[in-house]
């Protein structure tokens, strides 16, 4: 197969980004997101939770989960938490959080994206490329959505798919 030299700088390009892409590269084992050994997060002697020495996403999580007791039907707060929840390599809980915000409001196809990087995460390609081809016929000029259907299609060995929704996201002018 002969492949124009848009294609192959795009596909050069992608393969650099998925390379340094924090969902593809944990998916494939390069980066784990485990918090450091020896580490306790309470405050000494009264077994409570002190939320200024976690880490980042753990404190974050923490902040999330004190405002979801408070309003615990807040889409935007689940949706929220499901970022983390993904950012910690936690795909189970961060599917399972989706799925209870997609019931108090329909998701967007930013949230259908984060859906799919579970799914990769969990090395679930079919299911990744259903979401982002929903995602996709929701808002088909969405660079990020576009570049994740298509590194999900070579992730598949769909060559030409792939090569095509790269074509489309090189008008954005940056890969992801």
């Amino acid at each position: 197969m002969v492949l124009s030299s848009s294609l192959r700088s795009a596909l050069y390009h992608c393969t650099f980004a998925i390379s340094t892409s924090y969902p593809f590269a944990q998916s494939s084992g390069a980066i784990k997101a485990t918090p450091p050994t020896g580490v306790s997060y309470s405050t000494e002697g009264s077994g409570r939770e002190d939320s200024s020495i976690l880490p980042a996403p753990a404190r974050r999580e923490a902040d999330l989960r004190t405002q979801l007791s408070q309003q615990p039907d807040s889409p935007s707060l689940l949706y929220a938490l499901t970022h983390v929840q993904r950012q910690e390599n936690n795909p189970h809980a961060s599917l399972d959080t989706y799925t209870r915000a997609a019931k108090l409001q329909k998701p967007a196809p930013r949230e259908l994206r984060s859906v799919a990087l579970d799914y990769v995460l969990l090395n679930d390609y079919d299911d990744a490329i259903h979401w982002l081809e929903v995602a996709v016929a929701m808002d088909p000029s969405d660079p990020d959505v576009l570049y994740s259907l298509g590194r999900c299609y070579y992730s598949k060995s769909r060559f030409v798919d792939a090569g095509k929704l790269f074509e489309r996201v090189l008008p954005f002018g940056q890969m992801i």
